[in-house]
């Protein structure tokens, strides 16, 4: 057992970075001044994609973010609500329950999603989610006050922390008020009226904004104080004419920003409702969707630079300073994106229509390669006859990964190395069994599974066997601390020779077998992806691995060459002679 520990607790990590090249500039203006920005290349500040996770948004209704449990709500349109975990890259839930689902709201503290039905000829409806358990927990219907609903939809909604819900309906296409509603109980307790559309609300603490504008283009901002039941206004100015757009609040309270329908956004101080900068974007796709950091220090925007339906880009721009910090240009096989979000540790993600794809800031353009992963994950039986089913097939020079003979295999050159593979499966709540079949073909070394991987190598467990010792270890690695030995021990259950059946199983807690027997467990479950390890201790050392089998609750089975199939990743670890 000590020689395994050894094997691994010294070892140094590098990995095999590609480049990624951005091209084209926009030009930005802050007020009353200019700013170029920089082409992307090499040395720029720009953004690496390091994740892709699959989800259907075709009908792109709406989507919203909550930083702090770092998950983004989308509707699509008529259909469903995808709640998507940013810092696990997992599909939480999909809420195919909620009635015509489009405009959504968030509360301060995250716990309540209320959705907005996009309905015809009927009443308005809005469904509230708890976001703990995903049960609807109310269903309000309202009427409009102003007319008949022909065409009841909500297009803005901003909610209090006591859940009280301001929005604005859309009703018979006047839509010049703002109604006020318990969130709790549905009733509606006052009404906003207007004398032009309502095109947007946003409100932080006490006070809550609202821009509206005429047939003519004339745009005001208005402020009214919310700490009571009834609105009271304090408040207004005019806005640059034909600007009207949407709002958003910065986290602290210190700035409100307004994204144009012309696709230019302007920062305004929220006491004094002075303008204190502009961002225009050159391209005539102008900015599409606009958030900001946790922090507010920094404002995301989502721009178009090759059109609709070509990938997006980022610019991130200093809300104190009002210059470019990055830019990113998306590139690759994507659809139309719709929006795009901040999130803590240099983070940003894009919504498209069949994808979520997450990235972090870097002051170079490389990057590892992107981790797919899909919104159904099981159940998966793969005994490797497919080559495409989603394992890599690679050739690094010290380390060689394939199909072979209807296995799969990872073959070292060289000794003391440590290699891991990954078709990107993630085990979820819900996740039930992972389970392989493995053998040492030639050679000696460890091979086992490889568990709770992230989205960068930089923190993941091993749970190995050395045959011929029958001996087995669970390790931890973080790019922070290196190995640690988690727990070992010597097992009878493990054959010296021949084929080994490792398991990660779930029963109330995550029970670690080798060929049926338990020798260790986690509780809770650890999160993550899944995928296999190869370690040599000699050189030509041949890992062969059969009759894969991942498991998990609420999934139909779909072929491997379809659904399943995700973009390879892998991981070669050179290692000191012993």
């Amino acid at each position: 057992m000590n020689q395994l520990f050894n094997f691994k607790k010294s070892a140094l990590f590098w990995l095999v970075l590609f480049t990624v090249l951005f091209a084209s500039a926009v030009m930005l203006f802050a007020k009353d001044s200019s700013v170029q920005t920089a082409t992307n290349s090499i040395n720029n500040p720009t953004y690496i994609p390091i994740n892709d996770m699959l989800v259907s948004s075709l009908n792109f209704g709406d989507a919203l973010v909550d930083a702090a449990r770092e998950r983004i709500y989308i509707s699509s349109w008529f259909q469903y609500v995808t709640v998507a975990n940013i810092d696990q890259a997992i599909v939480e839930k999909s809420l195919t329950n909620v009635y015509r689902p489009n405009k959504m709201g968030l509360n301060p503290d995250g716990s309540r999603l209320y959705v907005a039905s996009d309905v015809i000829t009927e009443d308005g409806r809005i469904t509230v989610i708890d976001t703990n358990t995903f049960n609807i927990v109310a269903t309000h219907v309202y009427t409009n006050s102003i007319g008949t609903p022909y065409f009841n939809n909500i297009h803005s909604m901003a909610i209090n922390s006591a859940n009280v819900v301001y929005f604005a309906p859309s009703g018979d296409f006047s839509h010049h008020l703002v109604e006020v509603m318990d969130g709790t109980t549905g009733e509606i307790l006052a009404t906003i009226p207007l004398t032009n559309t309502v095109v947007s609300l946003a409100l932080h603490d006490t006070k809550l904004f609202v821009v509206h504008a005429s047939d003519t283009g004339n745009t005001e901002l208005r402020r009214y104080d919310i700490s009571g039941i009834l609105p009271i206004f304090e408040t207004s100015v005019p806005t640059r004419i034909g600007e009207a757009g949407e709002l958003a609040f910065a986290p602290d309270g210190t700035f409100l920003l307004m994204r144009s329908r012309t696709g230019n956004v302007y920062q305004y101080d929220p006491q004094s409702l002075t303008e204190t900068a502009a961002y225009i974007a050159s391209s005539i796709y102008g900015f599409a969707w606009t958030s900001i950091t946790p922090d507010s220090n920094a404002i995301l925007n989502l721009f178009y630079p090759n059109g609709y339906y070509a990938p997006g880009g980022l610019y991130l721009f200093d809300q104190a300073t009002h210059e470019t910090i990055r830019q990113y240009e998306d590139q690759g096989d994507v659809s139309q994106a719709h929006a795009a979000f901040a999130f803590d540790n240099n983070r940003a993600a894009i919504v498209y229509d069949d994808r979520i794809r997450i990235f972090k800031e870097a002051d170079y353009g490389v990057a590892l390669p992107i981790i797919l992963n899909k919104v159904c994950y099981s159940p998966i039986h793969d005994e490797f006859g497919d080559p495409s089913s989603g394992w890599p097939i690679a050739d690094t020079g010290s380390v060689i990964y394939r199909y072979l003979q209807n296995e799969y295999n990872i073959f070292h050159r060289d000794k003391n190395q440590w290699a891991a593979a990954t078709r990107g499966d993630q085990w979820f709540a819900g996740t039930q069994l992972v389970q392989i079949d493995g053998r040492v073909a030639a050679g000696t070394g460890i091979w086992g599974l490889l568990f709770g991987l992230n989205n960068d190598w930089s923190n993941f467990m091993t749970f190995e066997i050395q045959p011929e010792n029958q001996t087995w270890a669970v390790y931890h690695y973080t790019s922070s601390n290196g190995w640690t030995l988690n727990a070992s021990g010597s097992s009878s259950a493990i054959k010296s020779s021949g084929s080994n059946t490792l398991s990660l199983k779930d029963a109330s807690s995550q029970q670690l077998l080798i060929n049926g027997v338990m020798v260790h467990s986690f509780y809770p479950a650890i999160l993550g992806r899944v995928g296999v390890t190869g370690g040599s201790f000699s050189s030509n050392a041949d890992f062969r691995y059969d009759n894969y089998i991942f498991s998990a609750e609420g999934c139909p089975l779909q072929p491997l060459s379809t659904a399943n199939k995700v973009t390879e990743q892998i991981f070669t670890v050179p290692l000191p002679e012993k």
